[in-house]
């Protein structure tokens, strides 16, 4: 019985450790691996209506099943960086249209890909994430996201 329930034991400890493998598939390139749905995104801090210290505020994102990747990499499906808008609409720069580098267009296309930190003078402040492609087109998918929160 001995030799049995090792055999057993091997063979549930087995099982373990490859659903333990299976499961830590991660993302890559400061986007989370969220499977085969589609690729979202959304504002981790500040949270939504908060008051925060300024002037230096960190603004993170979490991004799920899309690749972000450097400004100027080749160009690729399902792919691109984050770009945050400093209190102008995503409709403020139509899909496909180049996004500029202003104080209200803010690039986050080198790592951290997912977070800045913004000098923001007191006030309220909303920030729209926009995701574009490694030319800084505007594009609509993930679906832009907006947060507001003021700063003191």
């Amino acid at each position: 019985m001995n030799r049995q329930w090792k055999r057993g034991g091997m063979a549930v400890c087995l099982g373990m450790l490859l659903l333990l493998l299976a499961s830590c598939g991660g993302g890559t390139s400061g986007a989370t691996d969220g499977g085969s749905g589609e690729p979202t995104m959304r504002f981790i801090a500040p949270a939504a209506d908060a008051t925060v210290q300024g002037p230096n505020v960190t603004v993170e994102l979490e991004v799920e099943n899309w690749e972000l990747v450097d400004a100027g990499s080749p160009m690729n499906d399902d792919e691109g960086h984050l770009h945050l808008f400093i209190n102008v609409p995503a409709s403020s720069i139509p899909t496909g249209e180049v996004i500029p580098s202003t104080d209200q267009y803010i690039h986050l296309g080198t790592a951290p890909y997912t977070s800045r930190e913004l000098e923001l003078e007191p006030g309220e402040y909303t920030i729209t994430a926009v995701m574009g492609d490694s030319s800084h087109q505007a594009l609509d998918t993930p679906v832009p996201q907006s947060i507001t929160f003021t700063v003191e």
